[in-house]
């Protein structure tokens, strides 16, 4: 994955996926993964919803 590239929305960084992680915040990340329909493209983190990463990419299921 691209770690070098830009988060699209740096003044949401703090509520993305990546972040989270970082932060060991597992049981918000259970809440924001149960019907994943995007992926990051800069970390590969899937969410329910863009807002949720930083370079999200629709996934087709």
């Amino acid at each position: 994955m691209g770690e070098d590239t830009k988060c699209n929305s740096e003044e949401k960084h703090q509520c993305h996926m990546c972040v989270l992680r970082n932060m060991g915040l597992t049981s918000k990340i259970k809440q924001l993964t149960r019907t994943p329909n995007v992926a990051c493209s800069k970390c590969g983190e899937e969410a329910n919803s863009k807002d949720c990463v930083c370079i999200p990419v629709q996934l087709f299921i």
